[in-house]
């Protein structure tokens, strides 16, 4: 049955299952766990370093796949350009695309990508890729 409580007292239509949720949108957030709330020095409180700690190895992880997209988007767009062989990419592309056949090979046969895409991913991760443009074109904004 819905609504109805597990204690053999029922509990009235108007009391909230949850009266935390109904805190005041300019009150203090109630924790969920509904623990005491013990203020540590600097006005953080006792646990909120465990959610720092999280949140940066969320965001690592995160930029880390945002990494291996980049990777996949750059190999995905030298093809791309090769396809157009006859004409020839401008001063920087051309640099960027340098850069990655010098350690990922271009088309031939089938064969295995995740090593090409794992190269093209070191690459970024190692920043090669701002310096190789540079050195063609000048410096970037």
């Amino acid at each position: 049955m819905l609504g109805c409580s597990r204690s053999s007292s029922a509990r009235p239509a108007s009391e909230p299952l949850r009266p935390w949720l109904r805190a005041n949108a300019l009150d203090e957030p109630q924790p969920r766990d509904r623990r005491a709330r013990v203020p540590a020095s600097r006005g953080w409180l006792a646990h909120e370093h465990l959610r720092t700690a999280g949140a940066a190895r969320k965001l690592r992880r995160a930029i880390a796949n945002l990494r291996r997209i980049l990777a996949i988007e750059w190999v995905t767009a030298a093809r791309g350009i090769e396809l157009r062989s006859p004409l020839q990419p401008a001063a920087g592309t051309a640099a960027a695309l340098n850069l990655l056949r010098s350690e990922v090979p271009g088309p031939g046969p089938d064969r295995w990508l995740s090593p090409e895409l794992a190269a093209a991913d070191q690459l970024l991760a190692d920043e090669a890729l701002v310096p190789a443009v540079e050195t063609t074109v000048g410096p970037l904004a």
